[in-house]
């Protein structure tokens, strides 16, 4: 493998350049990325010549800094991601309304469960955002917790992790699910008390009818 040449690795290019190719056209810049650090992976773990490596990521990330600055919809997402508050109603809500869940948690949280964010104000929390659900309901603290299980034993982490992910998602439906009975309820006995008036005021009104005649 150290004695690999240009020539070896274009059959591997070529595929990789379709791969990459069709997400691009597709403007999933992420996937991009991740696939051509999947392939550079998968030859660095081949054997191949560590200047190769180095040749080729260079000019990959010159390629990708040349492709994100001369696209709008890239450059776009990437000024909303240095500041999200340049159009925090559109680019920037996801990541403003994980700012404010973060920020409102404080040191201990709101509690488990409690969390305001998560009902329609930040997108995709139980996936993407969870992170700021956690701080919103557990604080600092609870924070603090998560960055240490990842930090202390890689991976470990995950199981409860997830099940924490799952365990908030359903407190949320379930909040969601009361506060929806709670506001039908209270429709029905307005709606009641509602009839119930117009029939006082409706026999009221015979009632006076009749004692006229």
């Amino acid at each position: 493998m150290e004695r690999i040449g240009f020539f070896e690795l274009i059959p591997y290019a070529f595929v990789i350049g379709i791969m990459v190719g069709i997400l691009a056209i597709q403007r999933h810049m992420s996937a991009t990325i991740q696939m051509v650090v999947i392939a550079a992976a998968v030859l660095f773990a081949g054997g191949i010549s560590v200047w190769w490596f180095i040749v080729g990521g260079v000019g990959v990330g010159a390629a990708l800094i040349g492709i994100v600055k001369g696209t709008g919809y890239m450059t776009t997402r990437i000024a909303n991601w240095k500041d999200p508050w340049l159009d925090a109603q559109d680019k920037g809500l996801q990541a403003v309304q994980s700012l404010m869940a973060i920020g409102s948690g404080g040191v201990f949280g709101l509690g488990l469960g409690n969390g305001r964010q998560k009902f329609l104000y930040l997108p995709e929390p139980q996936n993407d955002f969870i992170f700021a659900v956690v701080c919103e309901e557990l604080g600092l603290v609870g924070a603090c917790l998560v960055l240490l299980l990842f930090a202390l034993v890689p991976g470990l982490p995950t199981i409860p992790f997830l099940i924490l992910s799952a365990l908030i998602f359903s407190v949320s439906r379930l909040s969601a699910q009361r506060e929806e009975a709670q506001d039908a309820a209270a429709a029905k006995s307005k709606a009641k008390a509602k009839a119930s008036c117009q029939l006082t005021g409706m026999a009221a009104t015979a009632k006076s009818n009749i004692t006229a005649k």
